[in-house]
């Protein structure tokens, strides 16, 4: 079962971001001390939503008002992101490289997406025999979901300056796709509401 959250881990940062997109700027700057600062904090951070939130797993599922809240916000931290990303214009080049250290630092703290995503993992490992009840499994859960993202932030920080050029190159093509599928995520919460 742990190899299945190191993958989860690990794939949650496939998708390009705020928090990879400031790993591949300070990587291919060469500003190492901050990016072993941003490194840690995004891992801090990953493991503190991981473990609050597949620890209190079981009490959402046991508590239908709080879920309805928990699929409410989400809604709503979707349909602004979508709108915000598809409204968004890119500046120059210093103001965005700015911009993106700025936006990965918040993202790291405020990163609503962990929260649907830890949900819908979260309940797809306790449907697999996972026992959410117990904080040791919970713990190691949230550091075995560090180690996989540890991983790919780490490979993305070794390998990034492509991906950087072609990132810089499609911002305006990135930004709207990330507005999309937030508007798509929200659809999709919503059309939960209904079904």
């Amino acid at each position: 079962m742990m190899w299945q959250v190191f993958l989860i881990g690990f794939s949650s940062y496939l998708i390009l971001g705020n928090i990879t997109l400031g790993i591949f700027e300070l990587s291919s700057a060469r500003r190492y001390w901050l990016l072993a600062l941003l490194l840690g904090a995004a891992l801090l951070s990953e493991f503190i939503y991981a473990w609050f939130l597949i620890g209190k797993l079981q009490y959402l599922h046991l508590h239908n008002t709080v879920s309805v809240w928990v699929s409410v916000a989400i809604f709503v931290v979707f349909l602004v992101l979508g709108i915000w990303n598809l409204l968004h214009k890119p500046s120059g080049e210093a103001a965005h490289q700015k911009s993106v250290l700025k936006r990965a630092s918040v993202a790291i703290f405020f990163h609503p997406q962990q929260i649907p995503f830890w949900l819908i993992w979260g309940s797809y490992l306790v449907g697999q025999g996972l026992n959410v009840s117990d904080p040791t499994v919970v713990l190691t859960i949230a550091l075995v979901n560090v180690l996989g993202a540890g991983t790919a932030l780490i490979l993305y920080s070794l390998l990034g300056s492509r991906m950087v050029e072609f990132a810089k190159r499609n911002r305006v093509m990135l930004g709207r796709a990330t507005g999309i599928i937030c508007l798509v995520l929200a659809c999709s919460e919503a059309a939960g509401w209904i079904f």
